[in-house]
């Protein structure tokens, strides 16, 4: 009985000294961050947990390191083998998530045309560097003169930054993908480290706040898993701010109720096209719904990126009329 007793205090420290939150592997829970006093749920995805500052104080000064003194870092997100490993070699970050909020008005209650002239002016002071952004990736690199080649090219080493555009847009939304270029290493050995930044700005029960995404920056898979993460963490967290209606019982229909995730799979064939309700398509090769959830794989896409039902043309996209 001492034993088992022993074995659980040890248990319950390790778990308190990496900060770790919520349950096992593979499975999405929300936290709560605070804007101005609002209550904001964040949605962790699978395979990640929050970092506690007091109880990581190593990665926290890494993701203050990418929080500019007008901005407030309410929370650091890392894949959950980096906790979990030794702490005996210093710690990199590859790939992690920041949920920031701006500290000018954090506490005034922002209106929806406030977002949408913020949006404005974001894109409007976005730099172009001369290039098309995400075209320019697009291309194979061979010409030297090219933008991108040309500042990921080892041999210069000055800092800054390469947009390559924005890569989702809705009301309550926007996000653009970054490659930023640091210099690391000491005399003679200084050498260019890249990162893939995704900026998602979100608007939620009336407060403005910042979502994330980096990963280390090498070849174009980098910047596709930025979005593709962004994309993901900003539906899922969406969808955990929604304010939960009281749903009446419906009446018992003799009529079976038909598999939902059998009913979209079954009207595939060959390519599907996704529509959604604000005009936007997508190409993608598997579909399936779970529950209000409709996921998508998306053409040559390995992760699938999940949509409320609302955000869809159900009928367009399946035939699947609202009852």
């Amino acid at each position: 009985m001492k034993f088992i007793k022993i074995f659980y205090v040890i248990i319950f420290f390790v778990i308190l000294c990496f900060g770790i939150k919520g349950p096992s592997y593979g499975e999405e829970r929300n936290i709560s961050v605070f804007v101005g006093g609002t209550k904001i749920a964040i949605n962790v995805p699978p395979d990640y947990a929050e970092v506690q500052r007091k109880a990581s104080p190593e990665l926290w000064k890494i993701a203050e390191s990418w929080t500019p003194q007008t901005k407030e870092l309410l929370a650091l997100i890392v894949e959950r083998t980096v906790i979990e490993s030794s702490t005996e070699k210093p710690i990199t970050l590859k790939k992690y998530l920041l949920v920031q909020a701006p500290k000018q008005n954090k506490n005034a209650k922002l209106s929806e045309g406030d977002f949408s002239q913020f949006k404005k002016e974001f894109k409007q002071n976005e730099k172009t560097l001369g290039t098309k952004g995400k075209d320019e990736e697009d291309k194979t690199i061979k010409d030297p003169r090219d933008p991108l080649s040309e500042f990921i090219n080892p041999k210069h080493l000055e800092t800054g930054s390469f947009p390559l555009g924005f890569f989702h847009e809705t009301a309550n939304s926007i996000g653009n993908v970054v490659i930023i270029k640091q210099i690391k290493g000491g005399v003679g050995e200084k050498a260019p480290y890249f990162t893939a930044v995704a900026n998602n700005i979100l608007f939620l029960k009336g407060k403005l706040f910042y979502l994330y995404v980096l990963k280390e920056y090498h070849s174009q898979s980098d910047s596709d898993w930025v979005k593709i993460m962004s994309e993901h963490w900003v539906n899922t967290t969406i969808e955990s701010n929604k304010e939960k209606k009281i749903v009446k019982p419906e009446p018992i229909r003799k009529k079976e109720k038909k598999d939902d995730k059998k009913d979209l799979v079954q009207k595939q064939g060959g390519d599907i096209k996704i529509f959604f309700t604000n005009g936007r398509t997508l190409d993608c090769e598997k579909v399936w719904r779970e529950g209000n959830t409709v996921f998508v794989i998306g053409k040559g896409k390995k992760y699938a990126v999940g949509y409320s039902e609302s955000e869809i043309d159900m009928e367009k996209s399946f035939g699947v009329k609202k009852d």
